[in-house]
């Protein structure tokens, strides 16, 4: 296993992997496609690859399920999309097609594809295209990324789109067979606004829906090709309606800068189930060094919480991917007292519920070097009333991140219970229910792997459990 490389994250086996696609549970088995470059290191022609598991714990890559036609509506991409059973006990794929490699010439549709019995191939439908580009010149920046579900007797799909005029845009349509759809106008618009916090900027991709007792949530992927730093996954809350979508409020759904391109899916259980990717912040170079690009996360629950605001947390499967226990310990923190945690945590699944006591911030150093010239710092702040993943140091390599990444949380109780999975490069954060941060950290050093704790300012106590992070990728 080479340093960097995740051991309980879906990452492909070789080559790039970009956005969760096609998520499905069949027949016992839960199926995630995902967008794949089987030829290098870096985004090109997307095809669709393939990983199933029986349980959301242990997967086994498969071939590739997915290919371009020649000639065809997909014959320079398969990009994002959706499964469903087309309800006569059928799986089928709803996707973009694309033609044109050239990202202002190309021709984007939605495609349709059939799967073998087992899910192991999905063939281009003879209908295709299904839905032959957008339905209004305004779209100036793409039109891709069906999403598609069943509701009123008729099925509905989504589709994210952009204008550089009036910003991002969900079209949406309907159809009686999944064959011929009728468009029935714009789902939902907004407006770009650079001052805004949770700006939605000029294009949506992966429109995907969570719905709840307490609203329904919208998500968005932002792109903005003119300024890479306004990507985020936002949260629309509100309800769909026959006319549309009504939003509320905005909230992001991850605050990390890893985070893109989630997908959802409901299980038998009735949860919904969130897949994303985890981009890598390495250059090209290194990539191709390492043999493969990106990763996706741990499979999240997501459900609409009271405020209307998407809450997350791990599958509850994923608890047996907590191996050896490493550590189980109360401790009450002395003010810039550093207390060791693991030197193993290179692969570590981390509970930490902290009382924060007199206590300005407690800092939980993970992947640290023993001369700690190397460490990532996740920083609870009850003065700022924020949660912090610093990488500054996180890497001595000339490529090392400098970012901060950040959310809020309520300090008024003075506790907060957090989750940490450290997985080689990869990084996921929960802060409660309330929030995660996703994230990725390159140390150099091959012993850049211990953890510890710090109170800053004052006393805190912390219950903190670790675990040896399984592997879960066959």
């Amino acid at each position: 296993m080479k340093p960097n490389r995740p051991r309980a994250h879906l990452t492909a086996p070789s080559g790039w992997i970009n956005d969760p696609n096609g998520l499905i549970e069949w027949q016992g088995h839960y199926h995630v496609y995902y967008q794949y470059n089987p030829f290098s290191c870096e985004w090109d022609t997307p095809y669709w690859g393939h990983a199933v598991s029986t349980d959301l714990v242990h997967w086994r890559q498969m071939p590739v399920a997915l290919r371009p036609t020649p000639g065809g509506p997909d014959a320079d991409g398969c990009f994002s999309g959706c499964m469903v059973d087309d309800g006569n006990g059928a799986p089928i794929a709803v996707y973009t097609g694309v033609v044109g490699a050239d990202e202002d010439m190309r021709v984007e549709t939605t495609c349709l594809a059939r799967a073998s019995e087992d899910l192991t191939r999905l063939r281009a439908h003879a209908a295709n295209p299904v839905v032959d580009g957008p339905p209004s010149p305004e779209a100036t920046e793409g039109f891709r990324d069906p999403f598609v579900w069943f509701e009123d007797g008729r099925w509905q799909q989504i589709v994210g789109s952009g204008s550089r005029d009036v910003g991002g845009i969900i079209y949406r349509y309907v159809s009686d067979d999944l064959l011929r759809w009728e468009y029935a106008g714009v789902f939902h618009r907004g407006v770009g606004d650079r001052h805004d916090t949770h700006d939605t900027g000029i294009m949506w991709e992966c429109p995907q829906l969570v719905r709840g007792e307490d609203g329904d949530v919208l998500i968005i992927s932002v792109l903005d090709r003119e300024d890479p730093s306004r990507r985020k996954v936002v949260g629309l809350a509100g309800e769909v309606t026959p006319e549309g979508f009504v939003e509320k409020s905005r909230h992001l759904v991850d605050h990390g800068s890893a985070f893109y391109a989630p997908a959802v899916m409901r299980d038998r259980r009735g949860r919904t189930l969130l897949w994303g990717w985890i981009t890598e912040s390495q250059t090209p170079t290194a990539c191709t060094r390492q043999g493969w690009a990106g990763t996706l996360t741990l499979p999240r629950e997501v459900w609409v919480g009271p405020d209307g605001a998407l809450r997350s947390r791990p599958a509850a499967e994923l608890a047996r991917l907590r191996g050896t226990p490493l550590l189980e310990a109360g401790l009450d923190l002395a003010a810039g007292e550093r207390h060791p945690l693991t030197e193993a945590g290179a692969h570590l699944w981390l509970e930490a519920d902290l009382r924060l006591d007199d206590a300005d911030a407690v800092r939980i150093e993970l992947l640290a070097s023993p001369d700690r010239r190397e460490h990532t710092d996740l920083v609870v702040d009850r003065r700022a009333g924020e949660v912090r993943l610093e990488r500054g140091a996180s890497s001595r390599s000339q490529a090392a991140e400098t970012a901060t990444e950040r959310c809020a949380f309520d300090p008024s109780s003075g506790r907060v219970g957090l989750t940490v999975v450290v997985d080689a490069s990869t990084i996921e954060v929960f802060v409660g229910e309330e929030a995660a941060i996703t994230s990725r950290a390159y140390p150099t050093g091959p012993t850049s792997t211990a953890a510890a704790i710090t109170a800053e300012g004052g006393r805190a106590c912390a219950e903190v459990a670790c675990w040896e992070l399984l592997a879960a990728i066959s």
